[in-house]
C-alpha cells in the first residue's frame, strides 16, 4: 500500500458545500476547506481559531431585538437596542448609560475632559502625568522604582460595596498598570492589583464606617507609558444582586415599533452631527442624537421642511442613505421605486426647486421596490430586481443633472446593505446569499460576486436577517440568521480569502452590533436564553474566557457564593483562581455555590468547538486518489497557545501531576501526535459511524474553556490500491 505524507496548513476557506467535496481539482477551496467549523473561525493566515466567549453586559425585556452602533469618537461607541416591546435602550462600550440626572459614577471628572480637575498627580522623581484629549497620560520615566499615576478621594455611602471600572487606550496595553484602593490617602487596604489590557473591573468591599475610597491608578517606572481614558466607581445597592457591567437599565425611549416590525428599520449616521436617522415604512422618521456638551440623549420625530406630499401615515420612506451632503430617502408603500434627496447641507429640508442645492425627487424606470441605498464612490441603489447607480455628467448630482444606470440584475432582500471599504455587501432576495458589489475599472461598471458560492449550504433551511462588519483585528462579516445562529465570514477579498463558519450558543442570537474602541472591533450580541428577557453580551478580546454569558468577580475573603440571576436554573462551568471546575448548578434564584473558597471566579455557559476535515485526495499514480481507501498511521496536529483538543475521540492529557489542582494548567505550543486514532464521527463511506471511515477525515473538538488554534495537520497515511 502506498504511503502518503499529506499536510493541511490552511483552513481559511472554512466550511465547503457538500456539492464541492469531490472538487479536489480546485485547491483554493478543497485544500483549504473543511466539512464543518462550529464555534471556530477560519483565519486569513491559515489557522482555525476557537471563538472567544461572551461577557454578560446586561438585559432588557423583550423577545425580539434590533441592534446598531452609535459612534461619537474612535474611543467611544454606544450600543442601541430596539425591542419588540416598543423600547430603545442605550448602552456604551463599558456598560449601561445612566439616564440624565441619574449618573451613578461617583468619580469626579471621570473622563479627564476637564484635564486634572479633581485629580492629583501621583508620581516619583522621574515620572509625570499630562492631560490631553480626555486622557490622563502616565509617563513613569522608564526606571525601576519610579511611577506615574493619578489619584482621587471618592465619597461613598457608608460601607457600600463598589464596582470599579478602569478603561485605558490601546497604547502599550500589554504593559501592566497598578490600581490601588484605600480607606485613606496613601493606603491600599481595600485592594491592590496589577492589570493589563484596555479594561479592568472589580468590586471593592469597604467595611462599615468607610465613607471615602482613595483610588490610585498608574504605571510602574520600568514599564511603558499608558493612557487612562475613564475611571468609574459605581455604588452597589446592598439589597440587590449585582453583575459587573449592568449597573442600571440605562436610557430608555419609547418607539413606535413592535413585534414583526424591527427588521424593517433602516438607519444611517448623519455626517458632521452626533445623530442618527431611523426610518421604517410604518412610522415617521426619527432622529436619535447626542449632545456632547450636556451628555444628554434625544429621540425625536423629524419635523421636515416642505415635507413631500407623497409622505404621510402608512406612506413613509423606508430606505435611507447620506451622500454628497444630502439625505436620501426612498420607497414608500405607494411609490416603491421613487427616491427623494434633501436640500444640500440641510437634511430635514425637502424644498424642491431647480437650483443645484435644491431638493429633488426621482422615480426609477425599472420595476422593483428599492430595498437599500448606499453612498460610496457612487450612490448605489439595490432593488428587488437589480442593482443601479445614480450618476450625473458633472459628478455632483443636482435636480437638473441626474441619471440612473442599472449595473446588474441579481436583486436584494428587504434588508439594509452594508459598506465594507470600497464595497457594498447585500443579501439576495431569498435571504440565502451574500453578495459584494464593487467597482471594476476594467469593465467601468459595478459588479457583484456571490460570497457564499463555495459555502452555499451555510444558509440551508435558514436566511440572513442581520449583519455587521468587524474590520480589526480581523476582517470579518458576521450574519445573524432567522434560526438564531451566527454565520461568520473571514473576508479578505483582495487576498482571495472568503471562508465561512458557524457560531452557536445556548439559546438564539437575535441581533449584532459592532463598535470600535481605538480601532479594535467590539461585537455585542442580543441573545435569547430566557422567555421575555434579552441578554446583552460582548465578545471580549482583552480578557478572553471561553464561556458564554460569563461573569468575572473578585470575592471577599471566606466567600464561596456568587449571584448570577441571568444563569438561574442552568449548569455552568467555572474558573476558580484560574483552575477549571465543570458542571456546577445554579439554583432558581441565580445563586451559585462554589466548591471551595476563592478570591476570583469566572462562571458561564460552556460551548463546544469543532472542526471536521474534508476527505483526503492527494492523487495517485493513475490520477485521482478519490477512490482509494485511506487510513492515518501517524497523525500530528500543530497547536499554538492552546489547550489540547480531542482528536477523533482520543483525549489528550490536559494536566500533569506536577500542577496543583487549584492552579491553571496553562496552554501549549506543540505538535500533538496520535498513533491510534479513534472513530471519525462523520462515518462517510460505509455510513457506519461506529467504524473508521475510508477517507482520512478528522474531527478536532473541545468543550474545555480554553483557547484553541489549529495551525496544521500532517502525518503518515496509507492509501490502498483498488
Amino acid at each position: 500500500m502506498p504511503k502518503l505524507t499529506p499536510i493541511f496548513n490552511s483552513f481559511s476557506a472554512g466550511e465547503v458545500t457538500p456539492l464541492a467535496w469531490g472538487r479536489s481539482d480546485v485547491p483554493e477551496v478543497f485544500r483549504r476547506g473543511v466539512i464543518e467549523m462550529t464555534n471556530m473561525r477560519p483565519d486569513a493566515h491559515g489557522p482555525a481559531i476557537r471563538r472567544a466567549g461572551t461577557s454578560y453586559v446586561g438585559e432588557v425585556p423583550g423577545n425580539e431585538a434590533r441592534a446598531f452602533t452609535f459612534r461619537t469618537s474612535d474611543r467611544r461607541s454606544f450600543y442601541c437596542v430596539i425591542t419588540d416591546l416598543g423600547k430603545l435602550h442605550i448602552f456604551d462600550n463599558t456598560g449601561a448609560v445612566a439616564p440624565p440626572g441619574e449618573d451613578t459614577n461617583q468619580v469626579l471628572n471621570p473622563s479627564f475632559i476637564d484635564g486634572d480637575t479633581d485629580w492629583d498627580d501621583f508620581v516619583g522623581n522621574k515620572g509625570s502625568v499630562t492631560y490631553a484629549g480626555g486622557l490622563a497620560i502616565c509617563q513613569p520615566g522608564g526606571k525601576e522604582g519610579e511611577y506615574a499615576g493619578v489619584e482621587q478621594g471618592v465619597t461613598i455611602a457608608d460601607g457600600h460595596r463598589q464596582a470599579l471600572r478602569i478603561i485605558t487606550t490601546g497604547l502599550n496595553s500589554s504593559s501592566p498598570m497598578f490600581a490601588r484602593a484605600g480607606s485613606a490617602k496613601g493606603l491600599q487596604d481595600l485592594g491592590y492589583v496589577y492589570f493589563t489590557g484596555t479594561l479592568y473591573q472589580t468590586e471593592i468591599w469597604p467595611p462599615a464606617g468607610v465613607t471615602e475610597i482613595w483610588l490610585q491608578i498608574g504605571q510602574p517606572g520600568e514599564n511603558l507609558d499608558r493612557e487612562i481614558d475613564l475611571v468609574s466607581l459605581i455604588d452597589i445597592d446592598p439589597s440587590l444582586p449585582f453583575v459587573m457591567g449592568a449597573e442600571t437599565l440605562g436610557i430608555e425611549f419609547d418607539t413606535p415599533w413592535g413585534a414583526g416590525e424591527l427588521q424593517d428599520i433602516q438607519y444611517a449616521s448623519a455626517p458632521g452631527f452626533w445623530s442618527m436617522v431611523l426610518v421604517s415604512p410604518t412610522s415617521q422618521p426619527y432622529n436619535l442624537w447626542y449632545d456632547i456638551p450636556t451628555e444628554l440623549w434625544h429621540f425625536d420625530l423629524i419635523a421636515f421642511t416642505s415635507q413631500p406630499a407623497d409622505w404621510g401615515p402608512g406612506q413613509w420612506p423606508s430606505v435611507i442613505a447620506f451622500h454628497q451632503g444630502r439625505m436620501w430617502l426612498a420607497a414608500t408603500a405607494l411609490y416603491p421605486e421613487r427616491f427623494w434627496a434633501s436640500v444640500s447641507g440641510s437634511f430635514d429640508d425637502f424644498t424642491m426647486g431647480i437650483e443645484d442645492d435644491d431638493a429633488m425627487v426621482f422615480t426609477l424606470d425599472k420595476l422593483g421596490r428599492i430595498e437599500w441605498m448606499s453612498g460610496v464612490k457612487n450612490l448605489l441603489i439595490g432593488t428587488a430586481q437589480g442593482e443601479h447607480i445614480v450618476t450625473s455628467e458633472g459628478l455632483i448630482i443636482t435636480p437638473s443633472d441626474i441619471d440612473v444606470e442599472q449595473q446588474s440584475a441579481f436583486g436584494s432582500a428587504n434588508m439594509q446593505a452594508m459598506e465594507v471599504g470600497t464595497k457594498v455587501l447585500y443579501v439576495s432576495t431569498d435571504g440565502k446569499k451574500l453578495r459584494d458589489m464593487t467597482f471594476q475599472w476594467t469593465q467601468e461598471a459595478w459588479t457583484s460576486q456571490d460570497l457564499t458560492f463555495a459555502s452555499e449550504h451555510i444558509t440551508t433551511g435558514d436566511k440572513i436577517i442581520n449583519m455587521a462588519f468587524a474590520k480589526d483585528p480581523n476582517s470579518t462579516v458576521l450574519c445573524i440568521t432567522r434560526n438564531g445562529d451566527m454565520l461568520l465570514c473571514a473576508y479578505e477579498s483582495d487576498k482571495g480569502i472568503i471562508g465561512w463558519s458557524r457560531y452557536t450558543t445556548g439559546g438564539k442570537y437575535l441581533a449584532i452590533a459592532i463598535g470600535d474602541y481605538l480601532g479594535t472591533a467590539q461585537p455585542w450580541v442580543c441573545v435569547a436564553r430566557r422567555s421575555g428577557i434579552i441578554d446583552l453580551e460582548a465578545f471580549v478580546h482583552d480578557d478572553m474566557f471561553y464561556l458564554d454569558g460569563y461573569v468575572s468577580q473578585h470575592l471577599v475573603p471566606n466567600d464561596d457564593v456568587i449571584t448570577v440571576p441571568h444563569l438561574a436554573d442552568k449548569t455552568v462551568d467555572v474558573l476558580l483562581d484560574g483552575a477549571y471546575h465543570a458542571s456546577l448548578p445554579v439554583d432558581s434564584a441565580g445563586v451559585l455555590h462554589l466548591p471551595q473558597e476563592t478570591e476570583w471566579v469566572v462562571a458561564g455557559l460552556p460551548y463546544a468547538s469543532k472542526m471536521v476535515t474534508l476527505p483526503v485526495d492527494f492523487g495517485a499514480q493513475t490520477g485521482s486518489g478519490a477512490g482509494h481507501k485511506k487510513q492515518w498511521n501517524k497523525l500530528s496536529v500543530r497547536i499554538i497557545n492552546s489547550i489540547r483538543p480531542r482528536i477523533n475521540g482520543v483525549e489528550s492529557v490536559q494536566r500533569f501531576p506536577s500542577v496543583p489542582m487549584d492552579k491553571s494548567q496553562g496552554v501549549y505550543n506543540e505538535d500533538i501526535t496520535v498513533a491510534q486514532l479513534g472513530v471519525n464521527s462523520y462515518g462517510l463511506g460505509n455510513g457506519d459511524r461506529s467504524q473508521p471511515d475510508d477517507y482520512g477525515i478528522l474531527t478536532i473538538e473541545t468543550e474545555f474553556p480554553g483557547p484553541l488554534i489549529v495551525a496544521a495537520i500532517f502525518g503518515e497515511m496509507m492509501q490502498s490500491i483498488p
